[in-house]
């Protein structure tokens, strides 16, 4: 960003020399806009660097959600309802998963929790 306003700042210097009145107005409109369009730019820029920071602390908010929901659990641990649980090794991440063989029976598409690859049964 700094590169764009020393390029701007030598243009303007360029284009400021003596020269007829319509000439100097054409060049001071060209470089309004290109300082308008610079100024955008770094706005942009900060916008974006704003929003990716914001995102990451989203996307690490969601791996511990995940990681609290989805600890290990054995299948001793599962035992204790009435329904009964099926264990997937995901084939993306190799992470096993339980499901409840109803929720297996009913639904043609699983995600994984982790990765969110597509999980086969």
């Amino acid at each position: 960003m700094k590169e764009l306003k020393e390029k701007i700042s030598k243009l303007s210097e360029f284009l400021s020399g003596d020269s007829g009145t319509e000439d100097k107005d054409f060049k001071t409109a060209v470089i309004e806009i290109l300082s308008d369009i610079s100024d955008e730019v770094e706005t942009l820029q900060v916008n974006q660097e704003s929003l990716a920071e914001n995102v990451e602390f989203l996307n690490n908010d969601i791996s511990d959600i995940q990681d609290d929901l989805f600890e290990d659990v054995s299948v001793d641990d599962l035992e204790c309802g009435d329904e009964e649980y099926v264990e997937i090794i995901c084939k993306n991440c190799g992470k096993g998963i339980f499901f409840e063989q109803s929720a297996l029976d009913n639904n043609t598409i699983i995600p994984c929790p982790y990765c969110g690859a597509e999980i086969n049964k």
